[in-house]
């Protein structure tokens, strides 16, 4: 937690809050997500973390958000942080923004996103993740 300047919240989900930061050693601008650890787990972290935090460490690809570091709160409570690649919106936004209409050429391109990101996924932690 040290090596992040944590910033203003930039959105919260059903898993926790997402925050702007900074990373010290470079300035590097990143989001740092909040999560908190509980439900179904091992050791108090729920398997769905555990999966999105071992899948994104397989995974390095063009389409595929970056997961930096992972660590625990200090803060003494059951949460843990993830820093990803600071993106200016995600697919979902895009998918459900109502004032922009998206041409064929844009669907395919993001349908062949999606795929080839897909594609990327190593067997093993695909066949965890179903």
């Amino acid at each position: 937690m040290d090596k992040y300047v944590i910033g203003h919240t930039l959105g919260q989900g059903q898993w926790g809050v997402v925050r702007k930061a900074r990373r010290k050693s470079d300035g590097l601008d990143l989001a740092v997500k909040k999560v908190r650890c509980g439900g179904t787990s091992v050791e108090g972290i729920s398997f769905q973390i555990l999966r999105e935090i071992k899948m994104l460490q397989s995974v390095r690809h063009a389409h595929v958000i970056e997961l930096y570091d992972v660590f625990q709160n200090a803060s003494g409570d059951l949460t843990l942080s993830l820093v990803f690649e600071l993106m200016t919106s995600d697919l979902e936004q895009v998918l459900y923004d109502n004032s922009a209409i998206m041409c064929n050429s844009q669907t395919v391109a993001y349908a062949f996103m999606l795929l080839d990101a897909l594609a990327s996924v190593p067997s093993c932690v695909a066949r965890q993740v179903n």
